[in-house]
């Protein structure tokens, strides 16, 4: 992160969403060449015999994973909390800012979690999100553009009426975006992680996180409404992703929670629900209120 090129403006991030490349590709937001394909990719002759979501998933089936939205010059951009609760068809998501402060140890000072994605890293981020929010990351994984806009590609986007004017033209890449206020427009491809991305909405940075709320959570639901789509394409899915992240779960890691994911295809139509950031913002930064760990916690059901 230290050569100029990284220190540019940042372009139109992505989400992770980081995030949906979460339900999809594993979980359902760093290894390289060899290492990736030994330990990821997933094979299509593994045996379906194990995977085809007969066995009723329970509470220990249930985990939350991290996903940390990057672009092409591997500077942080938004990020995804994800529990899975495969037991209650059921998957819970926290869409999370990059302007949010933490901090990765008790005695540390706050910082903006994309400060700390400098300095620290994945496992910096990672650490200060759950020290800041009292709760167990069990695996984390980045996202890039390429990858999120590959998986929208699969399944189609969704539509909004945007309640502003939207106009931006990325100065490095040359994307464009544009919407009127009111009009119904349809977020596919890169619009997708463009519009999730805005950098000039009139409320700021926050605007960015209620527009992932519902953005994310409308287009995890379209995913399992297209039941058949993504039980065919979920391997994709994982590879497409897998073969460019930062990540610290392993291929069996992935079979057992395509398992659980399995089920909640065959058992639920619309299970994705999202629990909204809450504190005060100030120069666009985000100072998270003191309840807001017994809130996720309580969301994510962690202590039941």
């Amino acid at each position: 992160m230290e050569n100029m090129e990284k220190k540019q403006k940042r372009q139109f991030p992505v989400a992770i969403a980081y995030f949906i490349t979460l339900l999809v590709g594993l979980a359902i937001f760093g290894a390289a060449g060899y290492y990736v394909v030994d330990k990821f990719v997933v094979d299509k002759n593994t045996d379906d015999s194990k995977l085809n979501g007969l066995d009723i998933p329970t509470a220990k089936d249930r985990y939350t994973m991290l996903y940390i939205q990057v672009d092409d010059f591997n500077e942080m951009n938004h990020a995804m909390l994800v529990r899975m609760l495969p037991d209650q068809c059921s998957i819970r998501i926290v869409p999370i800012s990059q302007k949010l402060l933490a901090s990765e140890y008790e005695d540390d000072p706050l910082e903006a979690l994309e400060s700390i994605y400098i300095n620290k890293g994945v496992n910096g981020v990672k650490n200060a999100i759950e020290n800041t929010m009292g709760i167990n990351v069990d695996h984390y994984m980045t996202v890039t553009n390429r990858a999120f806009d590959n998986v929208v590609d699969y399944i189609g986007g969704v539509t909004i009426a945007p309640d502003e004017d939207i106009y931006y033209n990325d100065p490095q890449t040359g994307e464009q975006i544009y919407a009127k206020k009111g009009v119904m427009m349809t977020l596919d491809n890169t619009y997708t992680r463009q519009y999730i991305n805005y950098p000039d909405f009139s409320d700021g940075e926050k605007e960015n996180v209620e527009v992932m709320n519902d953005v994310m959570t409308r287009f995890i639901n379209e995913m399992f409404l297209q039941a058949d789509n993504l039980t065919n394409n979920m391997d994709t899915f994982f590879n497409v992703i897998y073969n460019n992240s930062d990540t610290d779960m392993t291929k069996n890691e992935y079979l057992k929670s395509k398992k659980g994911i399995t089920y909640i295809i065959g058992n639920g139509d619309m299970p994705c629900e999202s629990l909204k950031l809450t504190g005060d913002w100030l120069n666009n930064e985000l100072f998270l209120s003191k309840d807001f760990p017994e809130k996720i916690k309580t969301f994510f059901e962690i202590n039941k």
